[in-house]
């Protein structure tokens, strides 16, 4: 089992005291605390997506699934090369599978 020495080196308090330094100037540039920083970025983000938008394409329910990471590779690769979305395609796989077709 390793042991830990408790005092560390000059250099990495040195290093750590510069990093925190860093980040406290970095802060004080933006004039918001991360807290203010991250609210900011997640109300931009609900503004994107809202009711409406969902409304308007039909598409009011959500679907998480968890898939192989070369499966999403290989889908993201395939839904490029037709030029659709990811959520369209999915969709009429979807569609096709069942022998439904959606209300247009």
């Amino acid at each position: 089992m390793k042991t830990v020495a408790m005092d560390a080196a000059p250099d990495d308090d040195a290093a750590l005291l510069d990093a925190f330094r860093k980040a406290r100037e970095k802060q004080a540039k933006s004039g918001k605390s991360q807290k203010s920083q991250r609210k900011t970025r997640e109300k931009k983000v609900q503004s994107v997506v809202d009711g409406r938008s969902l409304k308007a394409t039909g598409r009011t329910e959500q679907l998480n699934v968890n898939i192989r990471p070369e499966l999403k590779l290989a889908i993201a690769e395939h839904v490029k090369s037709e030029g659709v979305k990811i959520v369209d395609w999915v969709e009429r796989v979807f569609e096709e599978a069942l022998g439904v077709r959606a209300a247009e």
